[in-house]
């Protein structure tokens, strides 16, 4: 093998080195950034207007207090397809105005649900606390 090919393979690898460095750090920012977001904007509005009656009660079998029992549902089937809100039971019925039934999310807390489900749906590890905005920590 010639110098030039040598450095050809050389330039070839490091430009392969700092892509998939760069793609695998901007990944875990991605990731970062959905948890940021979910404990920043999602989990208020599952824990202030859903939790009451679908956290420990589970009213029509519905526990969205962990990423699995949202995702198996209750009684009318699965809560929510992660990635897709348009079949997915959760954005039904807060969108229809349906759920919460005394008083119903505004508009850009359906947005945030919408967007937090096409993206994923992501959960903390630890089960939601249904007081963490209720009392003082």
């Amino acid at each position: 093998m010639d110098i030039d090919t040598r450095f050809i393979l050389a330039v070839g690898v490091i430009l392969s080195v700092t892509f998939f460095s760069e793609a695998s750090s901007s990944l875990a920012s991605n990731e970062s950034g959905r948890s940021s977001s979910f404990h920043e904007q999602v989990e208020p509005i599952l824990i202030r207007h859903c939790l009451e009656c679908h956290g420990a009660d589970q009213k029509g079998g519905l526990d969205l207090r962990t990423r699995a029992t949202a995702i198996e549902g209750g009684e009318s089937g699965p809560s929510f397809e992660p990635g897709d809100p348009d079949a997915s039971l959760l954005f039904e019925y807060i969108s229809s105005e349906e759920m919460p039934p005394e008083e119903p999310l505004e508009a850009e807390q359906i947005a945030v649900i919408k967007q937090w489900i096409a993206d994923g749906a992501t959960y903390p590890d630890q089960p939601l606390d249904p007081f963490k905005y209720t009392t003082d920590q």
